[in-house]
């Protein structure tokens, strides 16, 4: 389960360490906000595609390998990232990082479904997707100690370290939990993400949590060059405060979990569409009129 719950840290490694790496990296590559952003932007992009095939992967080749091969390319998209000389190389190597990280929290939630069965599954998921939030809590914390105490190359040497250790507990801790003859052979993944978005419903679930998402994660990257460049603050200190967002994100699954046998789902995501639609406002009205503040950044992105 230890195991288990450190694979699905590769994704916030991937992400959210870089965050404090921002406006460091316009600076020493000398190119625009945007450009920058975008060596943030491109792993949201890539992991958000591979993570719908690594689950038709891992049920036709067994989710050991698949596992150990998507662990591997996350190891060296991080150190081909640390070595880049252009920024074309890093966001290549970002790339790469990304198509490796997007194997951890979809292979891991597939490895406890085999490992520990339904009647314990929930359980499993739950310590999964605390580990999962505590990752976001913790990397950027961790990416802004790196940055400060050996420039911003020691972000992805730590990020290649992590996944080695956590690839080294995967060869002695894992076995192969879907066996050869459970597996799938043929089938078409389009044709089956087809026939899921054709249900009105769920797509309307899925986009509002997309939204969502993307709104969280736009500011985040926004949050790292007001906080560097604006405000003159250090790496650490926005890696601290970095960490309001995800204790929001803890508070509202704990109130979702206690308020969901009162409430319909469709009136508890309205309430949270609602509640990110008036924080957002508020958070661009007090920029906007110029009370550009640490409290003014993330007090709202915590809501």
């Amino acid at each position: 389960m230890i195991t288990l719950a450190s694979i699905t840290l590769i994704g916030p490694l991937a992400i959210h360490m870089f965050l404090p790496v921002l406006p460091v990296v316009k600076n020493a590559f000398v190119i625009s906000d945007s450009l920058a952003g975008l060596t943030f932007s491109i792993t949201l992009f890539v992991m958000g595609f591979v993570t719908l095939v690594y689950g038709s992967l891992s049920d036709r080749y067994g989710r050991r390998p698949v596992l150990l091969a998507s662990l591997a390319l996350f190891v060296v998209g991080s150190v081909a990232s640390a070595l880049a000389t252009t920024v074309a190389w890093l966001v290549a190597g970002r790339m790469l990082q990304a198509v490796g990280a997007g194997g951890g929290a979809t292979l891991a939630r597939a490895i406890a479904r085999d490992a520990f069965g339904t009647d314990r599954l929930v359980k499993a998921i739950a310590y999964l997707q605390m580990a999962y939030t505590l990752g976001p809590m913790l990397a950027p914390l961790a990416g802004g100690l790196m940055l400060d105490a050996a420039g911003w190359r020691g972000v992805p040497w730590l990020a290649a370290a992590i996944g080695l250790v956590i690839s080294a507990a995967v060869v002695a801790v894992l076995h192969e939990t879907h066996k050869a003859e459970h597996r799938t052979r043929g089938g078409s993944v389009l044709a089956d993400y087809a026939k899921l978005f054709s249900h009105a419903r769920f797509t309307c679930y899925v986009l509002q949590s997309g939204f969502s998402t993307g709104t969280f994660f736009a500011m985040g990257a926004a949050a790292s060059f007001l906080m560097k460049d604006y405000l003159g603050r250090s790496a650490s200190e926005f890696g601290a405060f970095f960490m309001l967002f995800p204790v929001g994100f803890l508070t509202g699954n704990f109130l979702s979990s206690k308020l969901s046998h009162r409430f319909s789902i469709e009136t508890m995501v309205m309430a949270g569409a609602s509640l990110n639609m008036i924080a957002s406002a508020i958070q661009a009205a007090l920029l906007l009129s110029g009370h550009v503040t640490p409290l003014a950044i993330f007090v709202p992105g915590m809501l």
